[in-house]
């Protein structure tokens, strides 16, 4: 109830006035929870005014419907007499003292403690008491009541949102109320190994609820979704029973409208019953499984049961046909409406049978529909839906073509459908699906290079492969199309299958009652991306006068592949010509100098062939009348690339039209030298920077791996940081690298085409390297003549330090393969790591240089003596030759002291005291040496003086005699004086009797000179003490 106020003072208003801002009064702010029990909710809020009223009631309420409290000055309001476990709006608004009221506050939701909650009961997930997942980096589950338990909180599991990382893939676009909150199941963190989430309810009463029933609205648009199960369980006892199981994504879109599903409580009233949801997904490392649930209602049903499955069984340009399951009812009631229809909203029809028809819709327009049982006068189920549908357009007329290359044809982004136009229809926007193209990142291995007819638009339609989880079929159907302007009606249509896990492609028409097979192929088509398309030419002469509709279905070997993408262009139904073109143009085989045609033909012979470089028009090229079919193309030329067209010939009837083009390259022939390859041609094409695309090599050339580690062409730098170089050789154009897309292989190999050398008498090889990156080896150049691989010579890393490190030109002399034919192999290899980007560039085979001999570059003299010198020098060929002499002399053949010297080279018999030129030179082959390095200037050493003396020492006849002041080099000669002698600067002699001898020393140097000393010495022999003695009493005499 309001309650009025009195009024102030007259003079306090006008205070109060001018005072007040001049819109009015202001509305509360800041509420918030103050406490709250099983059965109450006090909340507090600031607010400026001085009376301030409350409006209360369950989540959802509608301002007007609620609990309204008096007028009231307290900061907080407690509302009592709650039931436990169940959430409630609040909204606060003041009376200000001008007569004045505030608007109402947002609602601030929040739930009494956990209890038993009675019916009705309602949860939209908008309460305080439920808080999302933190932002990243942080993680966790989110906090949710007590009552309302989790299984599991982290990894695969129950939050509400917003998600840390909303995903385009899965989920809603919104909450289905309009308000804010959801339950969803998300991957909470990062990782998780689970596919299985629960989320359960309070405990709530049914009392004595006759019917009760379970209504929730879910949102389930994902790939990556199992199924979503409803259990309901009774307190106490029994196990868990599965009341409702959805499976599948049910939404193709973020946007697409809720579902509302009802399920009867009938077998659990007057139960006390906990409800719990469980959610599945397909695999544990999927992250498109967000399902979510939102404004879960427990209520007392009408008792009529609702039908359920309500489906769409068929659509006309002007009818609608559903088909359901019937519930409780005797009779059924459809709403219907276009856009966004409520249940109960829009047109209301009386269904007359099972499958119902709904009639007069409009063309080309999207509605929606609910059903509902009526089980008697005023008593009726639920409505259950909505399905959308959108009826056909008017049958479009013929001749009859799409390109596909109109403004409603959008390709999306990645993984994106993309819009087509209304009339054409799809099975399926997700996992596997037709898509406008070209697509925004093109798969590797797969699809065409461009459409049919690139300059009309470029655009065409194929099937993509957004994940890896489901969908190995997808189908595509086109606007209904009427026949009857037509006589002899023909279908055309072009096809591109370049994939190697396509299975095929089939066509299929319907007039309306059921579908027939009318064309397919299976398997791979092309063999490149840029092969030329086919074309399908379909006789529709049986379906004269009626009105089709046709349906492709493409179809993939495995789930699990991207290498499917079948496309399709310039679908066209015209008279059949009165001479049809020929069909079918295949090349059955080609070499060097021929390419053979064959086709299918109702014309007869001869028929006409017109050949040219690729792109050329019908007209321009070379005509040759083939005789016979399948008909060989002669005089072509080696390693070149052709389009082909063929044309019938109807006799009376003329010519058809030209069939075509069809591509051929000629079989690879040897290159003659000199030759060159700079990687600047149109062949060597760089990678679009997908990370599966190795770009294409020149015709002819080789390699060993286009996915791990590989030869490709690039221009600028390479793309890692610490590796590779920053441009070509010649600082601007392509070059070869290898580029590292994964830790193996960890040797990748391209080879040259054959190169006939036989032009050039001194054939070499020339090529510039870059070898800048800590995890490079080496780079092996091999030479293959037909017997094998033998390696040329191996390039190692050293020379680059940096990415702007100027290239190292390398050149081998190919002298012992003239006359032959060879090619080159160019082996890179690393050890485990990334940084092994080597770079090869400007390869050419011509006449090797002029050969030189390199003037040695060091020339030294170390070891000086009065007679010799050691001399030391650099050399590249490992032969030289000295010439030395006196100061001033001039070198020449007959001056060579050493003709073979190496380094270090000993000089000897040199004379003391004199000064010395020397001079050295590289000798290469015969007859070709370098210039001198020289001359060194250098001076032996003088001899010294010689003098001749000695000391000895000894006992006995034994004598140790030394020269004194010995000098290395010296010679020393002695004559002992008894016959004997020896040498050295020290000697021990022993004589055979003693005497005095004439003991001789002559000391000689390197120089020649000598001198001598002559010294006498005696030589004792060994004593010997004998005595004799007489005894005569006490006398005795002693003789010695």
């Amino acid at each position: 109830m309001h309650t009025k106020h009195p009024l102030p003072a007259l003079f306090t208003v006008v205070l109060l006035w001018v005072t007040q801002p001049l819109w009015g009064c202001t509305t509360p702010s800041t509420v918030s929870l103050a406490t709250r029990t099983t059965t109450s909710i006090t909340i507090s809020y600031s607010a400026s005014g001085t009376y301030h009223q409350i409006e209360y009631g369950t989540l959802g309420f509608s301002l007007g419907n609620g609990n309204r409290s008096a007028w009231v000055t307290s900061p907080t309001f407690a509302a009592s007499n709650l039931e436990p476990s169940t959430g409630y709006d609040f909204y606060v608004r003041d009376s200000c003292s001008d007569g004045t009221v505030s608007s109402w506050t947002p609602y601030y939701a929040t739930s009494t403690l956990c209890g038993v909650a009675a019916l009705p009961w309602f949860e939209n997930f908008d309460q305080d008491q439920m808080t999302p997942q933190p932002s990243w980096p942080a993680t966790g589950p989110g906090s949710w009541p007590n009552c309302w338990p989790r299984t599991p909180t982290s990894g695969f599991g129950w939050v509400v949102n917003p998600t840390p990382f909303p995903n385009n893939f899965t989920g809603p676009a919104s909450d289905h109320s309009g308000r804010v909150q959801y339950a969803v199941t998300d991957v909470i963190g990062f990782t998780g190994t689970n596919t299985d989430a629960t989320l359960r309810t309070p405990q709530i009463s049914l009392g004595t609820a006759s019917s009760p029933e379970l209504s929730f609205w879910y949102h389930m648009f994902g790939n990556g979704i199992g199924s979503l199960e409803v259990q309901v369980k009774s307190v106490g006892t029994g196990p868990w029973t599965t009341v409702k199981t959805i499976t599948g994504q049910q939404q193709t879109s973020k946007t697409a409208a809720w579902i509302n599903e009802i399920v009867s409580l009938t077998a659990f009233a007057g139960d006390t019953i906990m409800i719990r949801f469980k959610g599945v997904r397909n695999s544990t490392f999927t992250q498109f499984s967000e399902m979510a649930i939102d404004d879960i209602h427990v209520r007392q049903g009408s008792g009529c049961a609702a039908p359920a499955n309500v489906q769409v069984a068929g659509v006309t340009s002007s009818t609608a046909t559903l088909s359901w399951l019937a519930g409780g009812g005797t009779w059924s009631q459809i709403c219907f409406g276009t856009g966004t229809v409520s249940p109960g909203g829009g047109t209301i029809i009386t269904a007359t049978g099972n499958p119902g028809t709904l009639t007069g819709l409009s063309p080309n327009t999207t509605y929606q529909a609910y059903v509902r049982d009526s089980c008697s006068l005023g008593s009726s189920s639920s409505w259950i839906g909505p399905v959308s549908f959108t009826t056909d357009c008017v049958p479009v007329t013929t001749p009859y073509l799409e390109t596909f290359d109109g403004t409603s044809w959008a390709p999306g982004g990645w993984g994106q459908p993309g819009t087509i136009q209304g009339c054409w229809s799809r099975n399926t926007i997700a996992d596997y699906f037709w898509a406008p193209g070209p697509p925004a990142f093109p798969a590797f291995n797969t699809g065409p290079s461009g459409d049919h007819t690139p300059a009309a638009g470029g655009k065409y339609m194929y099937t993509e492969t957004s994940t890896f989880t489901n969908g190995t079929s997808t189908i595509l159907t086109s606007p209904a199309i009427d026949l009857a302007p037509l006589d002899t009606p023909q279908l055309s249509f072009w096809y591109h299958m370049y994939g190697a896990d396509i299975a095929g492609l089939t066509l299929e028409i319907s007039t309306g009652t059921s579908w027939t097979n009318l064309w397919s192929v299976s398997g791979q088509q092309q063999t490149s991306s840029t092969a030329p398309w086919l074309e399908a030419i379909i006789d529709l002469g049986p379906y004269a006068n009626d009105t089709i509709k046709l349906r492709w279905t493409g179809s993939k070997t495995t789930t699990l592949t991207q290498t499917a993408d079948i496309a399709l262009d310039d679908v066209g139904i015209y008279e059949k010509p009165s001479c049809p073109k020929p069909s079918g143009l295949a090349v059955t085989g080609k070499t060097a100098s021929t390419v053979t045609l064959s086709w299918s033909s109702t014309g007869v012979s001869p028929w006409q062939v017109e050949y040219g470089s690729p792109g050329f028009t019908p007209g321009n090229g070379t005509v040759v009348t083939a005789a016979t079919n399948p008909f060989t193309v002669t005089g072509l030329n080696g390693s070149t690339s052709y389009s082909f067209y063929v044309r019938d010939t109807c006799g009376v009837s003329g010519t058809s039209q030209w069939v075509g083009p069809i591509g051929a390259t000629t079989l690879c022939t040897q290159v003659k030298a000199p030759w060159s390859e700079d990687f600047s041609g149109t062949d060597w094409v760089q990678s679009s920077g997908v990370w599966n695309d190795p770009g294409d090599i020149g015709l002819c050339w080789n390699r060993s791996d286009t996915t791990g580690y590989y030869w490709t062409p690039r221009s600028g730098a390479t793309t890692w940081p610490n590796t590779g170089p920053n441009s070509g050789a010649g600082g601007s154009g392509k070059y070869l690298y290898t580029n590292v897309n994964a830790l193996t292989p960890l040797i990748t190999r391209v080879t040259t085409p054959w190169i006939d050398l036989t032009a050039i008498d001194t054939p070499a090889i020339y090529f510039w390297t870059h070898l800048y990156g800590s995890n490079i080896g080496s780079m092996a150049v091999e030479i293959n003549d037909g017997g094998g691989w033998v390696n040329l010579t191996t390039v190692y890393p050293g020379d680059q330090t940096a990415k702007s490190s100027p290239w190292t030109e390398n050149i081998v002399n190919l002298y012992t393969y003239r006359n032959d034919t060879v090619r080159f192999r160019f082996s890179a290899s690393r050890s485990s790591g990334w940084w092994a980007m080597m770079g090869l560039d400007n390869i050419s085979v011509d006449a090797a240089p002029p050969p030189t001999c390199v003037t040695p570059t060091t020339l030294s003299v170390a070891s000086i003596t009065p007679t010799g010198a050691t001399v030391s020098f650099s050399t590249l060929s490992g032969y030289s030759q000295l010439a030395i002499g006196a100061t001033g002399f001039t070198p020449g053949f007959s001056t060579l002291t050493n003709p073979n010297a190496t380094s270090p080279t000993v000089l000897t018999a040199l004379t003391s005291s004199t000064s010395y030129d020397v001079y050295v030179r590289d000798s290469c082959g015969p007859g070709l040496v370098s210039g001198w390095k020289g001359p060194l200037t250098f001076t032996t050493l003088p001899c010294p003086a010689v003098t001749a003396n000695f000391n000895y020492t000894g006992l006995v006849l034994t004598r140790i005699f030394s020269a004194q002041g010995s000098t290395s080099g010296n010679n020393y000669s002695w004559d002992f004086g008894d016959g004997t002698g020896g040498t050295g600067s020290s000697k021990t002699h022993t004589y055979t009797s003693p005497g005095t001898y004439l003991v001789t020393l002559i000391v000689t140097n390197s120089c020649g000179s000598s001198d001598t000393v002559t010294i006498p010495i005696t030589v004792c022999g060994v004593l010997s003490a004998k005595y004799t003695s007489m005894v005569a009493g006490l006398t005795a005499a002693f003789t010695a």
